[in-house]
Formats: C-alpha cells, sequence, structure tokens
C-alpha cells in the first residue's frame, strides 16, 4: 500500500452531474437557485476535508434538443455567476478551496486579475482560477469574437494569463505599510508596474489592490489536447483532465509532468486530478441499484444531442438498441476526453448498444465511473494514485447533495484508515493544503 497523501475535490454540478439528476425522486429541480443549496454542499466538500470545491460554467445554453435543464449542458448551476456565488461561500467556510471557471476569451487580464485576487482576499487564501478558453459560437453573445484557430486561441490564453500574473505580482507583501504616523498607506519601493503591450491587450499600471494572501491564486487548467497540455504544463499548479481508464490516465499523468519538467518547472509542483463519477453505498447491490434509478430517468434524446454537440458524431438516426455505430466526428471535437470514452467503449465493449453508451456516458462524461462498496471506491482511488495515474481526483457526484454526503461519510473514513487522506486541514490556505509553496516575490 502507498503512503502518498492524496488530493481530492468535488465538482460542484447542480442538481448533479447526472443527465437524469434533476429528474431524480429526491431532487428539487429548482433546489440549486435555493440559499441554502450551496452552502450546504461546501459545508459537506469541508466536512469531508476535501481540497476544494469547484465551480464550472457556460454563458449560456448549448443548443441540446429538449427543454430541460440539459438544454443548458446539464448546468442549472450555469444560472448563478461562479465567483458571486464563491464570494458567499467563502463566508460559510473556513477551509475549503474555492475554485471558478472564466475564460480567457471573454475577459481582459485587470478584470481576471481582480476579481480573483478579491476572491482570495476574501476567503483569506483559498481561491483558485480554472482557465479555460471558449470558442463556442454561444461565448459570443458576451461581445467578443474568439480567436480563429486553435494556435491563435491558446497564444491568445497565454498572453492573457501572463497579464494576470503581472497583476498579481504588482506589490509585494510590504507595500502597504499603512503607517498613520507617517501618512505613508502605500510604498512604491520594489513595486513592478506593469506595462507592456501585447497583441491583444495593453497592459499599463497597477492592480489595484494589495497582493492576494496566497501570492498567486491557484491556476487550475482543464483538456486534453495537445494545445491544452502545452498550456497547463506551463501554467498550471492544478491539471483537471477527462482521462477513461488507467491507462490513458498513466499516459497523461506522464506527458503532463516531462512537459512540466521541459517548460523549466518542478513537476512535483504540478498537480494532476482527473475526474471519477462515483455511484457509492454501503454495499455494492445498494450502490448498483442507486445507479439504475439514475439511469431509469434518463432521456435519450437529450443524451443523444450531448453527444452531438461535444463530438459532432450523430447517433439521433441509429436504432437504440442497436449496435453503436462507427462513426468518425464530422469535425473539430470540442470536447477530445469525451471522445476517447466513446472509442474506448465501443472497443471494450463490443456488443453494447447506442442505448448502453448512453448509460455508460450519462454521468463521467467521459469520466471514468464507479459503483460500488466504500471499499470498491476507495480501492479504486488509491489504485489510480499508486500506478502515477494521478495525485488524486475530482469527484464528480451523481446527484448534490445526496453523493457527496455519501463520499464524505463513506469513503473519505475508508481513506482515512488507510492512512491515505488527511483527517485534519494541514493549511490555511488552498495552495497550503495542495502541498503547494507560496510563489516568491
Amino acid at each position: 500500500m502507498g503512503t502518498s497523501r492524496i488530493h481530492l475535490g468535488a465538482l460542484a454540478l447542480a442538481p448533479g452531474a447526472h443527465q437524469a439528476a434533476w429528474r431524480h425522486r429526491d431532487c428539487d429541480p429548482a433546489g440549486h437557485r435555493d440559499v441554502a443549496f450551496f452552502p450546504h454542499v461546501a459545508r459537506t466538500a469541508e466536512r469531508g476535508k476535501l481540497d476544494f470545491l469547484f465551480l464550472a460554467d457556460l454563458l449560456g445554453p448549448i443548443g441540446a434538443d429538449h427543454h430541460s435543464p440539459q438544454a443548458f449542458e446539464n448546468t442549472p448551476y450555469g444560472v448563478l455567476e461562479p465567483l458571486t456565488l464563491l464570494a458567499a461561500l467563502s463566508t460559510c467556510t473556513e477551509h475549503l478551496g474555492l475554485v471558478a471557471t472564466s475564460s480567457t476569451t471573454v475577459n481582459s487580464p485587470y478584470q481576471l486579475a481582480r476579481i480573483f485576487g478579491s476572491l482570495d482576499h476574501l476567503s483569506h487564501g483559498r481561491a483558485g482560477w480554472n482557465v479555460v478558453t471558449t470558442p463556442l459560437a454561444v461565448e459570443r453573445r458576451v461581445g467578443v469574437t474568439p480567436p480563429r484557430t486553435k494556435e491563435e486561441l491558446y497564444g491568445h490564453a497565454r498572453e492573457v494569463v501572463d497579464g494576470v500574473l503581472a497583476y498579481w505580482d504588482t506589490w509585494h507583501e510590504k507595500s502597504f505599510p499603512r503607517d498613520r504616523g507617517q501618512g505613508r498607506f502605500v510604498s512604491l519601493d520594489g513595486s513592478r508596474i506593469p506595462d507592456r503591450q501585447g497583441r491583444a491587450y495593453r497592459i499599463d499600471g497597477p492592480l489595484n489592490m494589495p497582493r492576494p494572501p496566497q501570492g498567486r491564486p491557484v491556476i487550475v487548467r482543464a483538456g486534453v489536447s495537445d494545445s491544452g497540455r502545452g498550456l497547463a504544463a506551463e501554467i498550471a499548479d492544478v491539471v483537471f483532465t477527462v482521462q477513461p481508464d488507467l491507462a490513458a490516465a498513466k499516459a497523461f499523468y506522464k506527458d503532463i509532468k516531462d512537459r512540466a519538467d521541459r517548460a523549466g518547472r518542478d513537476p512535483d509542483t504540478v498537480r494532476v486530478l482527473p475526474g471519477m463519477s462515483p455511484f457509492v453505498a454501503a454495499t455494492e447491490r445498494e450502490a448498483r441499484a442507486g445507479r439504475q434509478l439514475m439511469l431509469d430517468g434518463l432521456d435519450p434524446v437529450v443524451a443523444i444531442g450531448e453527444i452531438r454537440f461535444l463530438t459532432d458524431m450523430d447517433l439521433g438516426p441509429y436504432d437504440l438498441d442497436g449496435p453503436i455505430p462507427d462513426l468518425t466526428p464530422t469535425g473539430d471535437a470540442r470536447h477530445s476526453g469525451f471522445l476517447d470514452a466513446v472509442r474506448l467503449i465501443r472497443e471494450n465493449n463490443p456488443k453494447m448498444t447506442v442505448r448502453g453508451l448512453l448509460g455508460a456516458l450519462s454521468s463521467g462524461r467521459g469520466h471514468p465511473e464507479v459503483t460500488g462498496s466504500p471499499a470498491d471506491v476507495a480501492d479504486f482511488v488509491e489504485a489510480w494514485v499508486d500506478d502515477e495515474a494521478c495525485d488524486g481526483l475530482v469527484i464528480q457526484n451523481p446527484l448534490l447533495p445526496d453523493d457527496l454526503e455519501l463520499f464524505v461519510d463513506l469513503v473519505v473514513p475508508e481513506l482515512q484508515r488507510r492512512g491515505r487522506f488527511r483527517t485534519a486541514y494541514e493549511a490555511a490556505t488552498l495552495r497550503g493544503n495542495l502541498g503547494l509553496a507560496a510563489p516568491v516575490r
């Protein structure tokens, strides 16, 4: 048995990660907009001593085929702006990291530096920024035209991230003496006033707040494409990724660590955390029954629409109870990890039907799905860490808050008994709990 400490985060997709979560008998379809919903989720994650709560984001519906929450790519959570929500959650938690998605495509470096710097101050050093690019047409509703090619998109993203880092590095810890006697609130000694002209932005002048408590909020990067990996290896503290099986995860883990080394970084300072969707109960039989109950509410029309959106593969014309067709994407797949999962399922389950494929993807969206007892789920987590496939996992619960509560009450104690997960937070900041040092300024 390994001894390395496992890192765990929770992806807060409300009312759950499963496409049919909103139809579950224990779910209030509008409950996620209640003022008490997300604080309960956050406090549950903190009770389990998880590293962070992670909010994804989209700027609008993706045009799915049904009038349901899935018209928002199963993202009713997108109704609430994530930074606003995390600011509220900072007041009802003390240790939990607070990570939000925000796009380099539709935000300026100054905006991003200011909002995530503000969250870091409000939370006393618990903020994280999930850096994403958004080439989707729906994102253009904010009035920004994305770069045309993937190369331009990631070049633009790197420019924005560099600008944000420059703003966060404007001041050091002694830049604000607040000396009443001398009448000296700010000291320019040692300041670094950003002054640069990029292709997209002119960065000129300081950030109008002190240096964030963590020095820099934690940078998270999600994605599996070659360009995405390159960006992650250069800038990310945490890499969130879709890896459908152990072999793929091991290859990805090694690739990210090698790229970080080539970029002049210590690979041990980059945490690789794939996603996992667990159905857990006291016994395997109960867990499987819970999974089946969720599958009973799955709408094939919605599931097919999501696959079409993410992979450009249209399963609509095919018999649900017939074999999975060998389809090739007609364009650039928007979600290459999801596409890899479809390929892997076809290869490993040649007799699986289209309906079976929809069920297999309905919760994890390409992330591995684990169904079983607390020991079964803990075995999976431990095996992936010990086989150098990851440094931990981001839990994508099928139904919130119920399945997060089960994970915290059943799986976390099992990992703690094995000596693999903390029983108390080690630090006051997200960086500290991830085992990462604050950047030197």
